[in-house]
């Protein structure tokens, strides 16, 4: 039985390039690409990597709901090469 993701929070699925099967690393390529992009305030943006694949070549990350941040770390990865 499948149950729901719960709302409160939103789940971004992104392949990542290169791989990397370390979820610090990737979320320090997150946090970069941010920064790059909006500045300091933004790469403080809460965010948790809740799976890496064992290839490391996709990760699940969880954001909150009402973070005014969501949609730039969707812009910031379009925008970033996401080099790690």
């Amino acid at each position: 039985m499948a149950y729901p993701l719960p709302k409160t929070h939103r789940y971004i699925r992104v392949k990542l390039s290169p791989p990397s099967p370390d979820a610090l690393l990737v979320r320090r390529a997150l946090q970069d690409a941010l920064s790059q992009t909006f500045g300091l305030v933004s790469a403080g943006t809460y965010m948790d990597i809740l799976w890496v694949e064992d290839e490391g070549k996709e990760a699940i990350i969880r954001v909150a709901e009402g973070c005014v941040f969501q949609s730039k770390i969707l812009e910031s990865m379009c925008l970033s090469s996401l080099l790690l």
